[in-house]
């Protein structure tokens, strides 16, 4: 029960309009009060499915151990000051604020911290945001509604994006993407060399309705180099993505790095809404990321289209960061700053993948290769380490189209790179892409046409509490509903009317729909 503080005040409330009021001193959280909505142990904090945990208007909440978030964590202009390592969020989690009983998300909201050192412990380490899920881009699924970050440890997100309906700030630290996306739909405050968001080759930075104003993205490859770009909008108001690359690439996402005459970085841009740009794109580097030979006055910010393109060169601005400026960008890919006729070679123009039948496809082009030896095809469960699970030679002509299948995935998120090595053994990585294998489409239903029996098998493999399935008639209409265990379910489904039906089978994170018909 040590794990929670609150000061000078609060409360929190469960199911059945249960509440209790602390104000105006320090009370340890008496969680035997309400033990199937809150729990306290070893292990952490947790809120349950279908509980309610309310920080009210100025009131402070600590919490010194990992928390899990599975019910709805309600901040009325409060403050939540996370001093555990893992903070996770399951699928339930929500986050409202003050207009919780409007929309619940559409005010201001408490801020919730991130901090270290434990005043606790006295210790000091990184902390993990993870699980959850969001969609970055269409600002849908789970939402904080303030995030600071206070950590000189850093902060990293795992497993699943994350959104920051209002503002974010930076006290210290930096918010370390990994695969992932974050999405800031208010102001960033505190952002400079030492606080940005580090979101590798990756990871990205997603910004809402920039206009026809200088947007920032702070952001960074590593810990180490902070390349932020800003981006203007005279077009139509659109959402942005911005990955900052380790190095400038020949064929943008791949391709042998570029070893002088620019700037050794390269950035990512996507837009939600394709078409409409009319885009001013400033991005900025400091002296130790410019490559032997380069010329910042004689520079200029070049896209890449099938080959870097050639635009003209103007002197770079500033003292010691500095920055160019390209006008009128009507579309988005990849960007760099190099001075124009160095532009590299291209290398690989396409990389993709598909699942089909429980493998992975994946299919991928060049052009213009030379001096290349082989493609080592890397597969990864985590996105960080990954393991070779094939080669194929590579042609070496002018256009090339390669083709290659990784058999029998389980279910889960896969990611793929690239490996080019050359022949004098040089490696140059592709771009990392992600496949996504529903542990539920291994569950197996038969015969498809029946009279009154039905059989529906769930692997061993499939992680989840509960499982049922709902028949559903033509129009929608629940017909009947079926509880299911692992292994082989028989269903007596009665004397029903013959036509076809919908089988919706559900777990507690994944849904299919399979068609059935009875038939006399």
């Amino acid at each position: 029960m040590a794990g929670m503080v609150w000061s000078p005040a609060g409360s929190f409330a469960g199911q059945r309009s249960k509440y209790h009021s602390m104000a105006t001193r320090t009370i340890l959280l008496p969680v035997f009060l309400l033990p199937t909505l809150f729990s306290m142990g070893q292990a952490g904090f947790k809120i349950h499915n279908g509980a309610n945990f309310t920080v009210h208007d100025n009131a402070q909440v600590a919490i010194y151990s990992n928390t899990t978030v599975g019910g709805n964590f309600r901040t009325f202009n409060g403050q939540v000051r996370f001093y555990g390592q893992i903070w996770t969020h399951e699928s339930t989690a929500l986050f409202q604020d003050e207009s919780a009983f409007g929309s619940g998300f559409s005010g201001i909201g408490g801020q919730f911290y991130f901090k270290q050192p434990n005043p606790l412990t006295g210790g000091s380490t990184g902390q993990i945001i993870q699980g959850g899920s969001g969609d970055v881009f269409t600002l849908t699924g789970l939402s904080l509604p303030n995030l600071v970050i206070d950590n000189p440890n850093h902060v990293t997100l795992r497993i699943s994006d994350l959104l920051v309906r209002n503002n974010f700030s930076f006290l210290s630290g930096k918010l370390i993407t990994g695969v992932q996306s974050i999405g800031i739909a208010g102001n960033i405050n505190g952002q400079d060399a030492n606080h940005y968001f580090v979101t590798g080759n990756s990871g990205s930075l997603v910004r809402y309705n920039v206009g026809n104003t200088d947007v920032e993205f702070p952001v960074g490859y590593d810990q180490s180099t902070y390349n932020p770009v800003t981006i203007k909008e005279a077009g139509t108001a659109d959402h942005f993505s911005v990955t900052a690359m380790q190095h400038l690439l020949g064929g943008g996402s791949s391709g042998n790095a570029a070893t002088n005459n620019a700037v050794d970085a390269s950035w990512h841009i996507q837009d939600a809404v394709a078409g409409g740009n009319n885009l001013t794109l400033s991005p900025s580097w400091v002296v130790t990321d410019e490559l032997p030979g380069f010329n910042r006055n004689t520079s200029a910010v070049s896209r890449f289209v099938t080959m870097w393109d050639i635009f003209t060169a103007t002197p770079a601005t500033g003292t010691t960061t500095y920055s160019q400026r390209r006008t009128g960008i009507s579309n988005l890919g990849y960007f760099s700053v190099q001075e124009p006729g160095q532009a590299l070679p291209l290398l690989l123009t396409d990389f993709k993948g598909t699942i089909r039948n429980n493998n992975a496809v994946l299919d991928w082009r060049t052009s213009n290769e030379m001096n290349v030896d082989r493609f080592a095809i890397e597969h990864s469960t985590n996105g960080s380490s990954f393991a070779v699970v094939g080669q194929v030679p590579a042609q070496n002509n002018a256009s090339n189209v390669y083709q290659f299948t990784h058999p029998n995935l389980v279910a889960g998120k896969h990611y793929y790179r690239l490996g080019i090595i050359d022949l004098d053994g040089t490696v140059s990585y592709s771009r990392i892409i992600t496949l996504y294998l529903n542990p539920m489409s291994q569950v197996l239903v038969y015969p498809t046409i029946t009279r009154n029996t039905l059989t529906i098998q769930i692997p061993d493999n499939i992680v989840y509490q509960k499982a049922k399935a709902t028949l559903l008639g033509a129009s929608g209409q629940t017909v009947a509903v079926f509880p299911l265990q692992k292994g082989v379910n028989q269903l007596q489904l009665g004397r029903l009317a013959a036509g076809a039906y919908s089988l919706r089978i559900d777990t507690d994170h994944e849904t299919i729909v399979r068609q059935i018909i009875i038939a006399y």
